[in-house]
């Protein structure tokens, strides 16, 4: 506390005004699968597939940059979702049945898609300093968003 030179009395130092940034959290399947089915998912360098991955980091740089933060989370899906499944052993049978007619051209795109969510969680958001890059066996990137923001129900 700083001494008043006036009257000798004590006042207290002015608040201090922190500005707070939003921290982000991230469905990256959404995110992917919306870059993968933009104009930009056909893009390739070399012969490498690297549209999906254009498309998703502009993506995060235009949210970033919109609401004025670099703090995010970068939740995925994991293989399978156990616990929607227990809860609707129905679920996603029709992706999974439309994935297994699609044809070979699509399933190439597929798993282009697919390589690039893995290169860009394994290796392209760490080199760019994103360390909070999450996935748990067995949850969807939704379950993972809503138990970091405290909903109760969701139990991992």
């Amino acid at each position: 506390m700083a001494q008043d030179r006036g009257g000798g009395g004590v006042r207290s130092a002015p608040p201090v005004r922190v500005k707070w940034s939003p921290i982000l959290l991230l469905d990256c399947n959404f995110l992917g699968h919306q870059a993968r089915h933009s104009s930009s998912a056909s893009l390739s360098h070399k012969g490498i597939p690297t549209g999906v991955m254009f498309g998703f980091l502009s993506r995060i740089l235009t949210l970033g940059r919109t609401l004025g933060t670099n703090r995010m989370v970068f939740c995925w899906d994991s293989q399978e979702s156990i616990r929607r499944q227990r809860h609707s052993p129905e679920y996603k049978l029709a992706r999974i049945t439309t994935r297994k007619a699609e044809p070979p051209e699509d399933a190439v795109k597929t798993a282009d898609a697919f390589w690039q969510f893995e290169t860009l969680r394994n290796w392209v958001l760490p080199i760019m300093g994103f360390m909070n890059v999450r996935q748990q066996e067995g949850l969807e990137a939704d379950d993972l968003i809503a138990h970091l923001a405290g909903d109760d129900l969701v139990q991992i």
